[in-house]
């Protein structure tokens, strides 16, 4: 296999790598099995590419941040809500040859994780996983090559989408943005999954929790957060 390689490295200090190959070269690689060469790997045969990356400490910690909040969303709520879905390879209406794409960290939200919840009890989770997309996928730190994750994502039939940056600076929050992907990709003033949260509780969060500050992360949550879901929450198309 020959390509051209293209290297980035993210607000977070989180390297990237994108290989450009021949379709031929993408088909070969589709049917390989390539959780046993690493993590964070793609492949994207509509662009012929195959991506990998390699997430910083504080990438790591960020991620880890926003499982937490969903969690703690569930406790105060009740809503149900699947395991931190981590390292999941996401298929293409299970077909590996029309691309797979793996988030940060992937949940199901509400029904569908009661319907994993059900799979898991019968040994099926992988089958239910590799049928049934996300509900919600959570991209930290954004590369060059991620400008159009959100439609790709869509593609896939996941509903929401959620991408946090680095602040401005070293004392800022992160920034984030949550992202509807059905029908259309428009930023949202608030999720539609979990309780109205919005974009700026979710950087206070993360940044509490980074800190190492969970008592207060609860706490900030269960102020922020509306039981009954708000109307007119569509902001500009993407």
């Amino acid at each position: 296999m020959k390509g051209s390689v293209f290297y980035d490295t993210g607000s977070l200090d989180s390297t990237f790598a994108c290989i450009r190959m021949t379709q031929d070269d993408i088909r070969r690689a589709a049917g390989m099995d390539l959780n046993r060469l690493g993590k964070r790997i793609v492949i994207d045969p509509a662009r012929n590419f195959i991506s990998w990356m390699s997430p910083s400490g504080l990438h790591a910690i960020m991620t880890g941040a926003v499982g937490d909040i969903v969690r703690s969303v569930s406790r105060i709520t009740g809503m149900k809500i699947s395991p931190n879905l981590l390292d999941s390879r996401w298929k293409k209406n299970g077909d590996p040859d029309k691309g797979a794409m793996e988030a940060d960290v992937s949940f199901y939200i509400g029904p569908n994780a009661v319907a994993y919840r059900a799979a898991y009890k019968k040994g099926t989770a992988i089958d239910f996983m590799q049928s049934v997309p996300p509900d919600l996928v959570v991209e930290v730190e954004a590369f060059h090559a991620d400008r159009d994750k959100p439609q790709r994502w869509a593609e896939f039939g996941v509903t929401e989408m959620w991408r946090l940056e680095k602040g401005e600076t070293r004392l800022d929050p992160p920034k984030t943005e949550i992202i509807g992907l059905q029908p259309e990709c428009r930023r949202l003033r608030r999720s539609g999954l979990l309780s109205d949260i919005g974009p700026a509780q979710i950087s206070h969060a993360v940044a509490l929790l980074c800190e190492g500050n969970y008592d207060e992360m609860e706490k900030f949550i269960q102020t922020h957060i509306s039981v009954s879901p708000s109307e007119d929450n569509d902001g500009p198309e993407i």
